[in-house]
């Protein structure tokens, strides 16, 4: 199974419900860009979490980088300036080629500056210019990064 990684965000101050059979349908998200395939933390979550995982195994937060396309709504509301200007947002990604499930964050996602370096790709490889702006998950109030929405 492959790794999709299309994410999207929800501004909104409550947690969004999504009952559409995507974040296309779904009212008031917008199209980020994908999270890279190296973000090996990040997708380790999202291993742990699918294949149940010991919960002292998973870290209370997970840095992680995401190619923001730059003709997404959204980039302005990330900022370019001061990392905790950025606004604060819900998650919502689709992890896997063939796998009919959404996914939302347990807990808004803020920006970051994360310790490690940024993932490099071949501007021909993504379908728009982008920037790459680093993000933090972190662990929900039920004990999990993400609910299946799906």
């Amino acid at each position: 199974m492959s790794v999709r990684g299309d994410a999207w965000a929800y501004f909104g101050d409550d947690r969004p419900h999504v009952i559409e059979p995507s974040f296309d349908d779904a009212e008031g998200w917008v199209r980020l860009g994908e999270i890279p395939k190296e973000e090996s933390a990040f997708w380790k979550a999202c291993d742990l979490q699918q294949k149940g995982g010991a919960p002292s195994a998973w870290r209370t937060k997970v840095d992680f980088y995401l190619h923001v396309y730059a003709d997404s709504p959204a980039l302005p509301l990330l900022g370019s300036g001061e990392v905790t200007a950025a606004e604060p947002f819900w998650l919502g990604f689709v992890p896997f080629v063939g796998i009919d499930r959404l996914f939302v964050s347990n807990a808004k996602v803020a920006r970051a500056a994360p310790a490690h370096r940024t993932p490099a790709r071949h501007p021909g490889l993504i379908p728009v210019p982008h920037r790459t702006l680093g993000f933090r998950l972190r662990l929900g109030e039920q004990g999990s990064y993400f609910d299946d929405v799906r």
